[in-house]
C-alpha cells in the first residue's frame, strides 16, 4: 500500500472517532432519562411505552383533553425535550434505550402549534411536550406530539409510559371517554381539505355559518320548505322517530344546469341547522368522503354536502369499466 494512502486511511479513521464521539458526548442539562426514572420511580429497562395515534384533525381535541387531565393533579408539569432533529424520527422508547448508552436528550422548553378551534378564533397547542402527573394514584408521563409529515408521521400521538399497568389502561380508557363526548369540531361548518402529503395529513377548515333567508331562494312554490323539512326539520322530531324504530338519516340530491339554485339551497340549509355539525367536500376532497362520514356519525347531529357528486360515479364507473376489461382480458367470467 502506498504509504501517503495509509497515512491517510489513518487520518481518515481518527477523523470518524472524533465524528463519533462529539454525536454521542453527554448533552448538557437535566437528562430525560433521568428525570423519567425519577418520576415514574422504575429502571430504565422496566418502561413500557403505550401508543395512541390521534387524527390530525382531532389534535385540538387532544390537547384540550390533555389539559384537563393534567389539571386534576396540581403537581403535573409540562416539560420540553431537546437534542436537536432527531427527536423527531424517534419515538419516546427509542429516546430512552439510546439514552442508557448516550445522554442526549436534556430538558427544554416545549413546542407548540397554533390550530385553529373556529373561524376566527385559535388555541396554542402543545406540538411536542412532555407531561410527567398523577392519575388514579399512580404516576405516569405522557409525550404528545403533533403529526410532521416531513419526518415520516402522517398522524399526531400520545406516547404513554405508566408505574404500572392498571394506571396507564385507568388514563386512556378517561382519554379516550372524553375525546368521544367532546369535539371543537361539533356544531361547526367545516370543509376537508386535501394536504401537500394527501390526505391522511390533511386538516380542517372552518366556516362562517351561512344565512340565508327563504325569500332570498327562488324555487317553485312550497319547494324549499319540503327541502328543509327533509333535510333538516328530521332532528326536530328526532326522539320520536328513535323511538318508533325509524332512522334517522336522510338524503337529498340537488341537480341541474348552473344558476338553478342548488348553491343557494345548501346555503339556506346550512343556516337552518343551528347546532348541526355540517362537513363539505368538494373537488379533490370527494377522496376522504369515508373519514367524513365518521365524523359525521361521531358528530351528530350532523350533515354531509358533496359539491358535484358525480364526479364520484364517474370514479366508480371508470373503476368497473377497468376491471371488466381486466376480467375479459384475462378470460375469466365476471359481473360489474
Amino acid at each position: 500500500m502506498d504509504e501517503e494512502l495509509g497515512k491517510f486511511i489513518d487520518n481518515f479513521a481518527d477523523l470518524v472517532q472524533l465524528a463519533r464521539a462529539q454525536i454521542h458526548r453527554r448533552q448538557a442539562g437535566v437528562q430525560l432519562l433521568d428525570t423519567l426514572t425519577g418520576h415514574l420511580g422504575l429502571a430504565a429497562g422496566d418502561f413500557a411505552v403505550v401508543e395512541e395515534q390521534i387524527p390530525p384533525h382531532r389534535f385540538v381535541d387532544a390537547d384540550i383533553v390533555m389539559a384537563e387531565l393534567a389539571a386534576l393533579d396540581p403537581e403535573s408539569r409540562l416539560l420540553g425535550i431537546g437534542g436537536g432533529g432527531q427527536r423527531h424520527h424517534q419515538s419516546l422508547s427509542d429516546m430512552l434505550q439510546q439514552s442508557q448508552a448516550f445522554p442526549q436528550f436534556p430538558l427544554a422548553q416545549p413546542d407548540y402549534v397554533n390550530l385553529p378551534v373556529g373561524p376566527d378564533t385559535q388555541r396554542q397547542a402543545v406540538g411536542f411536550g412532555l407531561r410527567l402527573l398523577t392519575y388514579d394514584g399512580g404516576r405516569l408521563a405522557v409525550l404528545q406530539r403533533a403529526a410532521d409529515p416531513r419526518s415520516g408521521r402522517q398522524t399526531a400521538s400520545l406516547e404513554v409510559a405508566p408505574e404500572n399497568t392498571e394506571t396507564g389502561a385507568a388514563f386512556l380508557a378517561e382519554y379516550r371517554r372524553r375525546m368521544d363526548s367532546q369535539s371543537v369540531l361539533k356544531g361547526q361548518v367545516i370543509s376537508l381539505t386535501m394536504g401537500e402529503f394527501g390526505p391522511s395529513s390533511g386538516g380542517v377548515t372552518f366556516h362562517h355559518r351561512p344565512h340565508l333567508t327563504g325569500q332570498e331562494v327562488i324555487l317553485p312554490a312550497g319547494l324549499l320548505q319540503k327541502v328543509a323539512g327533509h333535510a333538516v326539520g328530521i332532528a326536530a322530531h328526532r326522539e320520536s322517530l328513535k323511538r318508533h324504530g325509524q332512522h334517522l338519516k336522510r338524503g337529498v340530491l340537488l341537480y341541474g344546469p348552473p344558476g338553478t339554485g342548488k348553491t343557494h339551497t345548501v346555503r339556506y340549509l346550512l343556516g337552518q341547522g343551528t347546532g348541526t355539525t355540517a362537513i363539505l367536500l368538494s373537488g379533490g376532497s370527494l377522496a376522504r368522503i369515508s373519514e367524513a362520514a365518521r365524523m359525521a356519525r361521531a358528530l351528530q347531529p350532523s350533515m354531509v354536502v358533496l359539491e358535484d357528486c358525480d364526479l364520484i360515479a364517474e370514479e366508480l364507473l371508470s373503476d368497473a369499466e377497468s376491471l371488466t376489461r381486466s376480467l375479459l382480458g384475462s378470460g375469466a367470467a365476471g359481473t360489474v
